[in-house]
């Protein structure tokens, strides 16, 4: 191996190991829909503060991707922030399946919040194989820092 291809392996380590003792989180996903993005905008500068995650990533219904990128957006000061339509995460088939499974079940009126989940669960198993994921609530707003991991990772 070449001198420079060393120092460029070693300069890259050095930069993952400061990376990951200061960042935590690699990549934040949650899912917003109506009044939910407004308060995801208003907490977008207490979630950079406090959990500081590389990239922040929105679901939101394919019929308010507009509305969420110019308010998520506007409101993002520095925060790297991918809105990404629902449908791009989960199938219709996939979301009929969880309706249909639902109403056997008699938790239709749960409908919204289970549909949530899954495109969070999803959205989030899409990430690479190192990346540090945490599936948030949009309607949170973190007031001080957090702790989900420690040093080693766990």
């Amino acid at each position: 191996m070449s001198e420079f291809v060393i120092s460029y392996i070693i300069d890259n380590i050095n930069s993952l190991t400061w990376r990951r003792k200061t960042q935590m989180i690699d990549k934040l996903v949650t899912c917003a829909t109506g009044s939910d993005i407004k308060t995801l905008a208003f907490a977008l500068p207490f979630i950079k503060k406090y959990l500081a995650p590389v990239l922040i990533y929105v679901a939101v219904p394919d019929q308010e991707v507009e509305r969420a990128c110019d308010l998520l957006l506007n409101a993002s000061n520095g925060v790297n922030i991918q809105v990404v339509p629902d449908s791009k995460i989960i199938t219709v088939k996939e979301s009929d399946i969880i309706k249909k499974s639902l109403k056997e079940k008699g938790h239709l009126d749960k409908y919204g919040w289970y549909l949530q989940q899954f495109i969070k669960i999803k959205a989030s198993s899409t990430s690479e194989a190192m990346q540090r994921v945490l599936i948030w609530d949009s309607d949170t707003v973190p007031f001080r820092p957090i702790k989900f991991l420690m040093m080693r990772g766990r």
